[in-house]
């Protein structure tokens, strides 16, 4: 199994146990375990949306940073995902002026 897959089952079965038994002993330890998965998870997302946006595959970049942004809003790099997610949508024109706006008003709050 690859790595990936590995990673987004072992979410799912954190997600389950957090779901099914919120309030046993080992719920905080797999609070933490999920928070930990998720930050690997979002990693290999903004690192393809990194990607996407230094080959200058704009629309590519954004879906990945919106995807990091709205699926993991504990990751670490949120900031900075936000950052490229409205750089991403400046490069993409003036239709995208809201998206671009929103991106950014994110990272204040």
């Amino acid at each position: 199994m690859h790595p990936h897959q590995q990673h987004l089952r072992a979410e799912q079965e954190c997600r389950q146990l957090l779901l099914q038994y919120p309030n046993a002993k080992f719920a905080p330890a797999t609070q933490q375990r999920l928070r930990e998965i998720q930050e690997v998870l979002a990693e290999s997302e903004f690192s393809a949306g990194d990607f996407y946006h230094h080959k200058g595959s704009y629309p590519a970049a954004a879906s990945r940073f919106e995807y990091v942004t709205s699926q993991y809003p504990l990751y670490s790099g949120s900031d900075e995902a936000l950052w490229q997610l409205a750089d991403a949508y400046k490069k993409m024109g003036d239709r995208f002026e809201n998206q671009e706006a929103s991106a950014l008003s994110k990272i204040v709050k």
